[in-house]
């Protein structure tokens, strides 16, 4: 697998982290 490849694939599940710790912040409040 290319490089590139690993830090988008790395890339998509900080998002994915970032969104679900931000839904979770929402509904908190």
């Amino acid at each position: 697998m290319a490089p590139r490849d690993m830090l988008q694939r790395h890339t998509a599940d900080e998002l994915r982290e970032l969104a679900r710790t931000e839904i979770a912040a929402e509904e908190a409040h």
